[in-house]
């Protein structure tokens, strides 16, 4: 894959930063649900929202010829560029094992942060507001519809044959169980897909969701 990343311009910032605000308002404000009598209802969640990010906060992404902007908070940023790397090659022990909860101790370990009473704390912590949004730009200067969300994760929850392990549900650290980093397990699984850093990870989802077909159901 040929990807180059880099700052954002100024224009660049100024075209997804409206559409950003409306994509990021919607995520935060609606949620749907199924009622009692079976039918598909949607209510408030609460009354605000993380409606942006900074410039600064922006990357612009060229891959395979089309160009493509990331905004991402500090905490999703910092995970997967400099925490994660770390934490697998200084705990060990706690990737690989079918254990959400204790890849979550080794990033808290490797990255303390202040504020927080226990490690289920952390987690929601974690599981909220922590995603990046990515935009296409199109040749003439539009921005695409389409918008992809990455989750670091949503929640974990015991898995489904065994509930005694316990699972990424959606995200990031969810993609992450298929690989490894100076092969060593990135998140819950132990598998042999090496990756020159995580973020290399990026990159492959952006290109599988805007730049290949999809079938809905497949």
């Amino acid at each position: 894959m040929n990807i180059n990343i880099k700052p954002v311009t100024e224009t660049e910032f100024l075209q997804v930063r409206d559409h950003f605000e409306v994509k990021a308002k919607a995520l935060a404000l609606k949620s749907t649900f199924v009622d009692n009598e079976g039918q598909l209802q949607r209510k408030p969640v609460k009354p605000w929202f993380y409606g942006g990010y900074d410039q600064s906060k922006f990357l612009r992404a060229d891959i395979n010829g089309e160009t493509f902007i990331i905004g991402a908070g500090n905490t999703i940023t910092g995970i997967l560029t400099d925490v994660l790397p770390e934490a697998c090659q200084r705990y060990q022990e706690r990737f690989g094992t079918r254990d959400a909860h204790a890849v979550v101790k080794a990033i808290f370990d490797t990255h303390p942060e202040e504020g927080y009473q226990n490690m289920e704390e952390y987690e929601n912590h974690l599981a909220h507001e922590k995603f990046a949004l990515v935009f296409r730009l199109l040749p003439d200067g539009q921005v695409d519809s389409k918008v992809l969300r990455l989750d670091l994760f949503r929640m974990i929850k015991p898995e489904k044959k065994d509930d005694t392990k316990f699972e990424f549900i959606g995200g990031l650290m969810h993609a992450l169980k298929h690989f490894t980093y100076r092969n060593l397990p990135l998140s819950t699984n132990r598998e042999n897909y090496n990756l020159d850093h995580p973020t290399q990870i990026i990159g492959w989802l952006i290109s599988a969701f805007f730049q290949t077909s999809h079938t809905k159901g497949g």
